[in-house]
């Protein structure tokens, strides 16, 4: 029975199987509906041609920023406003049914 040498794989290997075992991009090709192969963007679900790359500074850092009526402090405080309009149109509903029965 020959001898068998043990060989280790050159060193680009390690490289490529990292690049293999990367997650991939969960983004979906518009005309066949197959996932796009491309190794995602550490710390995001895709690659950056599918915008694994964007991202503007949040607030007045970004340049765009005009008056905070979007941030997202300011969508909490109305879905809480509107959370707190909907219990008291509730509880009025209520009276009111309460009213017409007697």
């Amino acid at each position: 029975m020959p001898q068998q040498s043990h060989i280790s794989p050159p060193s680009w290997q390690k490289g490529l199987d990292a690049a293999r075992a990367a997650p991939r991009c969960h983004a979906r090709c518009k005309h066949a509906g197959r996932r796009c192969r491309n190794a995602a963007m550490r710390g995001r679900k895709v690659c950056r041609f599918h915008g694994g790359k964007a991202g503007a500074p949040r607030g007045e850092r970004n340049g765009a920023y005009k008056h905070g009526r979007y941030t997202i402090a300011a969508q909490i405080a109305k879905r809480e406003a509107m959370r707190r309009f909907r219990d008291e149109m509730r509880e009025f509903r209520a009276l009111l049914r309460e009213l017409d029965e007697k």
